[in-house]
């Protein structure tokens, strides 16, 4: 395969993008292949400054505040909804769902454009209210303690490879593992030279292998999607994914749709 020279300013050189290439050839898709640079090129940009941009004790803290937040808003909610009269619980099952159709309203008036709409318009309103009510005492009672910090590793190093590692995924369509050889208690595998290749313009990584070693127990592609009437069960061990990788959707959604060709069932993410 022919190589291209470097062209272009930046970290990731066209010579470093084909090696990274070359080595997940044997063990990704071939359609997969072409996607590889130009992710990489986006998270160069965008995904690795992020990483770089908190210094460790930063890095829990912000999301901990964040999610404590969130979890404050879910109680609010929950108590305004326990609050309302059968009116207002009836207003907001049937109201949003007007709106999630596009029906306007009869005369100005909600509950007239309820009564002429379709026949299920009460039924789907209240099943999206409830699984709303259920999901936000799910927030509540997920997010009671703290998720467990990554242990002894640097959370730049940490981030770098959470990202590396979901982009692995897509590509490869396998999940990353830290692989030793038993022989010489060295590091080998796919995504150990992988990233061993990225790392080179990234040294912000330090050890390759202590990187991995330090997120492989905490990755998960993406959030798992409960089926509809399921409750979400307890995870036995925190997880963890990248906020890049989730962020591809609404902010490259050209790209987001090749990769989605390539794996459809990351559509959900």
């Amino acid at each position: 395969m022919a190589k291209t020279k470097s062209s272009r300013p930046g970290r990731f050189t066209d010579e470093l993008l084909n090696e990274a290439t070359e080595i997940l050839r044997p063990h990704a898709p071939p359609e997969a292949l072409p996607v590889l640079p130009e992710l990489l090129r986006v998270w160069e940009k965008e995904g690795l400054p992020e990483c770089l941009s908190l210094p460790a004790p930063a890095v829990y803290k912000r999301r901990t505040e964040q999610l404590d937040g969130f979890r404050q808003i879910a109680v609010d909610l929950i108590a305004s909804f326990l609050a309302l009269d059968d009116n207002g619980l009836f207003q907001i099952a049937c109201r949003p769902e007007l709106h999630a159709r596009g029906l306007k309203l009869v005369d100005g008036r909600w509950d007239l454009a309820v009564a002429f709409g379709p026949s299920d318009i009460i039924h789907a309103g209240e099943r999206k209210r409830d699984d709303a009510l259920s999901w936000l005492r799910d927030v509540v009672a997920g997010f009671q303690t703290h998720e467990l910090k990554p242990a002894n590793t640097s959370a730049r190093a940490y981030l770098i490879t959470l990202d590396m590692g979901s982009i692995y995924h897509l590509i490869t369509r396998t999940a990353p593992t830290r692989k030793i050889d038993f022989s010489s208690g060295r590091p080998y595998g796919p995504f150990f030279e992988f990233l061993k290749c990225l790392s080179r313009a990234v040294p912000e990584l330090g050890s390759v292998d202590d990187a991995i070693r330090n997120m492989v127990p905490f990755y998960l592609l993406a959030p798992p999607q409960p089926s509809r009437g399921k409750r979400r069960t307890r995870q036995s061990s925190p997880t963890e994914f990248s906020a890049f990788v989730l962020s591809l959707e609404f902010r490259h959604s050209a790209l987001w749709e090749k990769l989605k060709q390539l794996s459809p069932n990351i559509s959900h993410f």
